[in-house]
């Protein structure tokens, strides 16, 4: 069977070492090359900077950066970036190469500060969603790009999925009903292990490996909040389901693999 490739980052707000350390031995044994996305405040956390130096050192996992969170130093953005990059390279000693930003908002001047402290790879945009007050991205690419400023886009795998008019209509009503219905129903599907719609969450891996797109998988905070051991299960059922589909790719390998692709367009 043939394999494509699988790029998964992971948004360490909020995590503690146990939780990182279970998590990482469903890693290790999928084989999987991991990007740690880390705000300044878990930069500060001995424990779990030594838990995922460990992921480093046994999968190749890779840390990445997330700007915009509290307690961050630097008054400008570009500060703000420097500061993580050098605490980075500090207790890992390489330089990241991935970002994200905490409020998944990412504008021309983030990725000029991006390009500038040599991150090479930015993982905030949510193709197809509405960040109310903040970013739209209704409209943006499903697949890889390169930014003017030479970030290399790596999208978040999001997909629309449509929903009987009855459903649509219930989403629109207000309070806890509606609350209700949108989180049972949503109209897009992320490959992400949230222990919603989980029947949509394997029709959208195998949308993926059809469509020959790269499947960029995200755990974000609200995946493990108060249920790490649910987030290992569903991890592990996961991986154990599709692991003859994916072939694992690290951000160092997703930038080399895109400059070829284009040069051999050329």
């Amino acid at each position: 069977m043939e394999k494509h490739p699988f790029f998964l980052t992971i948004d360490t707000r909020g995590w503690t070492p146990s939780e990182t350390g279970k998590v990482q031995r469903v890693i290790k044994k999928a084989e999987l090359k991991p990007v740690w996305l880390m705000s300044w405040t878990e930069l500060q956390d001995a424990r779990l900077i030594d838990e995922i130096l460990k992921s480093k050192e046994e999968s190749g996992a890779e840390i990445g950066i997330i700007s915009g969170g509290a307690n961050a130093p630097g008054v400008t953005i570009d500060e703000q970036i420097a500061f993580l990059v050098d605490a980075v390279e500090r207790l890992s000693g390489t330089r990241p190469l991935v970002h994200r930003a905490a409020d998944w908002c990412v504008d021309e001047a983030l990725y000029a500060a991006l390009a500038k402290n040599g991150v090479k790879v930015d993982v905030t945009v949510t193709p197809h969603v509405a960040w109310p007050g903040k970013a739209d991205y209704s409209t943006y690419s499903e697949k890889l790009y390169m930014t003017p400023q030479g970030v290399l886009e790596v999208p978040v795998t999001v997909r629309t999925v449509s929903r009987h008019e009855l459903i649509l209509d219930l989403r629109k009503l207000p309070t806890l009903p509606g609350r209700l219905i949108r989180w049972l129903f949503p109209t897009e599907i992320w490959l992400e292990p949230n222990g919603r719609c989980r029947k949509d969450l394997y029709a959208l891996a195998d949308r993926c490996r059809r469509d020959g797109l790269l499947a960029h998988m995200t755990i974000t905070p609200r995946c493990h909040l108060r249920h790490s051991d649910n987030l290992v299960r569903r991890l592990q059922t996961f991986f154990s389901r599709t692991e003859d589909w994916w072939q694992p790719v690290s951000a160092g390998e997703l930038v080399r693999n895109f400059k070829q692709t284009q040069q051999n367009t050329v």
